[in-house]
């Protein structure tokens, strides 16, 4: 007798078992390639090693390598190779889970920096053992944690720099501001401590200016003004600023000018400002009685400016920093001209944004630098003579001035000055204070206020609007005295009503020359 058996068995869920093995295998493997992760497992006991496409690219393995654990070991630098066993070792003691991060140096010679994420499993009771996990290439993030840490540093060593550099003209002024308030002073006296103050102001506004500077640019807020530029006559500008300390350092300074016109397009005082930093860079780091020469060549489309000098040059792993911010060569005790290393920064960034470039070179310590800044130039240009200065000196015209600040002393000095010149001048601390003053001098109120924008209250911004608002001060000059000069400042200012905007510390001889303008029109 035949038969037949047929079985029938559902295998829909043991089917979708395997689809869903599938796809998380997928989603493993998928995950493994974007996070970049290479896998591994080794089995200790023997000895063998199974590991992904990605582990055998991260440790530079051909086909014959990477098999047992030794290749693996090999790889490591020898200064981590210890540590990596003992913790290793602990593990499998303990089979607890093992992050560990090391470095591993290829044939080629570069050295990457490994994290291994891994478990560990033994069984005590027999010599089977194995290590499975995954590697990744930590070598970017290396690198980029320690650029920021050197960018920390240097950020910190920056500020104490800029404490020490605000301390110095804060001494002599304070000094002479002591000397200025003893009783029976000689006139002889009073004009060296009023030149002390007036130098050593200067020499912070220009390290503030600096600071402002490089931050404006960083954000794309600098406007230049450009127009049609003699480049001698920009170089003969930067020397004459330069001049003063170069002869105190009795520096032996010589020039090469090409005897040809020479226009190039930029704007006039960013560009004196740009070879004024270079040849200060230069005699800052050449000793007394070194050599700085200036150099101006030109072919058919660019024009070269040369600044080379004798001193104490440059090492070779300063260079490629030269122009980033916060980067200053090493001070010397005797260097005491000083400066926050801010000035090449704002050579290349302002160079850049006339269509140049500007490059260092040194051939080491001790042997002198030379800087070369290239521009684009204009041929059969005619130079075209710069805008005159909105800020005209003239004869004084006295008039009536209110000046508003809650910083006594500064309210106290401006009025003083105005009142040298022969101005009527009222003070006030307040908004407040300066509407009911104001109101109070009907029929002749001020001609002109000169406001602080930080007031206690009603700031400086409202009590424009209001002056604007009044009659009997609508038509008057509004002058904005600030600590405050970004681009959004100076919008805010003009919105508000004022004329003009300056910038504290203001230039006595800039503010009496255009209130002479305000009396003339």
């Amino acid at each position: 007798n035949g038969g037949l058996a047929i079985f029938f068995r559902d295998v829909t869920e043991h089917n979708a078992a395997l689809e869903a093995v599938r796809v998380s295998q997928m989603r493993a493997e998928n995950a493994l390639q974007i996070a970049q992760l290479g896998t591994f497992e080794w089995n200790v006991t023997g000895n063998h090693v199974e590991c992904s496409p990605r582990t055998r690219e991260i440790f530079g393995f051909d086909d014959t390598q990477g098999h047992v654990a030794d290749d693996f070991f090999k790889r490591i630098v020898p200064a981590d190779v210890e540590r990596v066993r003992e913790e290793i070792k602990t593990a499998f003691k303990t089979n607890r889970r093992l992050n560990t991060e090391y470095r591993i140096q290829l044939p080629d010679g570069a050295v990457r920096n490994v994290v291994s994420s891994s478990v560990c499993h033994s069984n005590l009771g027999s010599a089977w053992a194995r290590h499975v996990g995954v590697f990744s290439d930590s070598t970017a993030r290396k690198q980029a944690e320690e650029k920021l840490r050197e960018v920390d540093r240097r950020k910190d060593e920056f500020l104490a720099m800029l404490a020490h550099e605000l301390r110095n003209p804060l001494a002599p002024i304070t000094m002479a501001a002591g000397i200025l308030s003893r009783p029976g002073i000689d006139q002889k006296t009073l004009h060296e401590m009023s030149a002390i103050v007036v130098r050593q102001a200067g020499h912070m506004t220009n390290l503030i200016d600096d600071l402002l500077d490089v931050s404006r640019i960083n954000k794309g807020l600098v406007t230049l003004d450009q127009e049609v530029l003699d480049l001698k006559e920009v170089l003969g500008s930067a020397v004459e600023q330069v001049r003063v300390l170069m002869e105190k350092q009795n520096h032996d300074f010589s020039t090469q000018v090409t005897g040809e016109a020479l226009h190039v397009l930029g704007d006039r005082v960013r560009l004196v400002q740009v070879f004024a930093n270079i040849l200060t860079n230069a005699a800052k780091y050449t000793p007394a009685g070194g050599k700085i020469h200036l150099a101006l060549a030109i072919d058919a489309s660019q024009a070269q400016v040369l600044v080379r000098d004798n001193g104490v040059g440059m090492s070779e792993n300063l260079i490629p920093h030269i122009f980033d911010i916060f980067t200053q060569a090493e001070r010397t005790p005797d260097r005491a001209q000083g400066g926050l290393g801010l000035g090449l920064s704002l050579v290349k960034n302002l160079v850049s944004l006339m269509g140049g470039t500007v490059t260092a070179r040194s051939e080491g310590l001790g042997r002198g630098s030379e800087f070369a800044v290239l521009l684009p130039r204009l041929v059969d240009e005619p130079a075209q003579p710069a805008p005159p200065s909105p800020y005209l000196a003239g004869n004084v015209q006295v008039m009536h001035i209110m000046v508003v600040d809650d910083n006594v002393d500064a309210a106290t000095t401006v009025a003083m000055l105005l009142e040298m010149d022969g101005h009527t001048v009222s003070v006030a601390h307040s908004a407040e204070q300066a509407l009911a003053t104001a109101l109070a001098g009907l029929p002749n109120p001020p001609k002109a206020f000169l406001l602080d924008i930080g007031l206690p209250g009603m700031d400086g911004y409202e009590l424009a609007r209001r002056l604007r608002a009044t009659p009997a001060t609508a038509g008057a000059t509004l002058i904005a005295l600030t600590g405050y000069g970004q681009p959004q400042d100076r919008e805010r200012s003009k919105a508000s009503g004022f004329d003009h905007h300056l910038e504290k510390p203001v230039d006595p001889a800039r503010l009496i020359a255009l209130l002479n303008g305000i009396h003339a029109s």
